[in-house]
């Protein structure tokens, strides 16, 4: 045999064993899902219903907690918010759920009969602490977004403030962030009221299912986005300043005064930007403010914005309250020589490649399928790794109902929520509710004092309205 057959033969007999072990690797791993989609069926039948693999899993596995608070009017006792928790709730089963850990995997069992009441008198709370104004409701949100949920306890919490700020009572419902986003948990809300209006639903896009199925094709075929993402409108920043160090301090929640939608959306229109992106570039300007106040520099930083990938449902049935968003970097220069409308430029632009792309939809995919197939120690070992890469400042924007929703009969006037979570972490919400938008700021083992920042971010606002003349 020439070397020339023997080097074809070689080829061919290596291409041979590669092809045997890829058709075995493949008829294997379809066999392994095709049995896990039936044990799945058979946990069905007992009442379980395992977690979603991705972030609502990995949301799980780090107590990472989901807090709305809603200022109403006065309401008489928390009887009748149970009354309405019991009439409208039908549909909120995994929010009366427990968690039950079985072969290596997570599952739901909605409680019912006995359990179910034995745990209702813990899910409703009368706070009894004497909350008069916004910093002592911040203070008790900051200690209640501490306390773990257990496991094997109802997942939600619904804290009742009865006299707050002269008239008002307060509402405070808490749940994990495996089981609602901050778009779920305001639907989990919706879904309480005794009828369905679409004014009281978050501002979402429409339903499209041309629009759903190109997304998801497309998101197929360009999977190389996840690796290779489009160019960044700022040169990415790879290392975090010194003073994103995590130190040993006290959580804090910070609440901002009332500032009217009708003015801020103004005050957007004159930057030539979005809400979201003039609030993106008020947050990251009082914080390099913020910072060389300390003698810190802190001018070119990564933040990460939460895109959610929801849609507007027509129905109660349609409520989707699990997590389907992902967390998008950002990277922002802010020298001290840039204006503020170079600043906005900077993160509208980025805002506009990702609104173009199909990236959001890759992560999810990406996280599921690795969540899915990782063992469950080898997920658990890697978890303080992945708090450690997340990023340290988080921004997420809500626009909530332009209709009130009701609580124990009595109407909302303002709302707004957080995030709470162990890790070094600074979360900013934006939340507008009828004709009132709020921020507010949650710190955890960082060396900022939130409610120093927050009151620059309000002064922040205050001076750009009254450059741009507005009232």
């Amino acid at each position: 045999m020439s070397q020339l057959h023997l080097f074809f033969a070689i080829r061919l007999t290596i291409f041979y064993y590669l092809w045997s072990f890829m058709e075995s690797f493949v008829y294997g791993l379809l066999i392994y899902i095709f049995y896990d989609m039936i044990f799945d069926k058979i946990m069905s039948f007992y009442g379980l219903k395992r977690v979603p693999c991705g972030p609502d899993l990995l949301f799980n596995k780090i107590d990472c907690y989901i807090l709305m608070y809603a200022y109403t009017d006065q309401i008489k006792s928390i009887d009748s918010i149970k009354e309405q928790f019991k009439k409208n709730g039908n549909h909120l089963g995994h929010f009366r759920s427990k968690y039950v850990e079985l072969f290596g995997s997570l599952y739901l069992r909605e409680l019912k009969g006995a359990e179910l009441k034995s745990q209702w008198k813990q899910a409703f709370i009368e706070v009894q602490e004497d909350i008069k104004d916004e910093k002592q409701l911040g203070q008790y949100i900051t200690k209640i977004g501490s306390e773990k949920i257990e496991n094997c306890s109802i997942q939600f919490r619904i804290y009742f403030i009865k006299n707050f700020m002269k008239d008002q009572s307060c509402i405070i419902i808490k749940t994990g962030h495996g089981l609602a986003d901050g778009v779920g948990i305001l639907l989990a809300a919706c879904g309480l009221q005794d009828s369905f209006d679409h004014k009281q639903l978050p501002v979402l896009k429409p339903y499209s299912f041309v629009d759903s199925f190109m997304k998801h094709l497309m998101a197929f075929f360009f999977l190389y986005y996840a690796f290779i993402p489009p160019k960044n409108v700022v040169d990415p920043v790879k290392i975090d300043p010194p003073c994103w160090e995590a130190v040993d301090k006290a959580p804090s929640q910070s609440i901002s005064k009332d500032f009217k939608v009708s003015n801020v959306l103004q005050l957007a229109k004159k930057f030539n930007c979005t809400v979201n992106d003039l609030m993106m570039a008020v947050i990251n300007l009082t914080m390099r403010d913020y910072f060389a106040k300390k003698g810190q520099n802190y001018e070119k930083i990564k933040f990460a914005v939460a895109m959610n990938c929801k849609r507007r449902p027509d129905k109660v049935e349609d409520f989707y309250y699990l997590n389907y968003a992902h967390s998008e970097l950002i990277f922002s220069d802010m020298k001290q020589e840039y204006d503020f409308q170079t600043v906005v430029n900077q993160g509208r632009d980025h805002m506009s490649l990702l609104k173009n792309s199909y990236k959001e939809l890759i992560v999810i995919y990406i996280q599921k399928v690795v969540s899915y197939f990782m063992p469950s120690f080898v997920l658990n070992n890697l978890i303080p790794a992945m708090i450690n890469l997340s990023p340290k400042i988080s921004i997420s924007n809500l626009n909530g109902p332009t209709a009130p929703l009701q609580f124990g009969g009595a109407k909302t006037r303002a709302m707004s929520f957080t995030c709470t979570f162990g890790g070094s972490y600074c979360f900013f919400s934006i939340f507008s509710h009828l004709e009132v938008m709020k921020l507010g700021l949650y710190v955890s083992r960082m060396n900022i004092e939130g409610d120093e920042l927050m009151e620059m971010m309000e002064k922040k606002i205050e001076e750009l309205m009254l450059q741009k003349m507005i009232k």
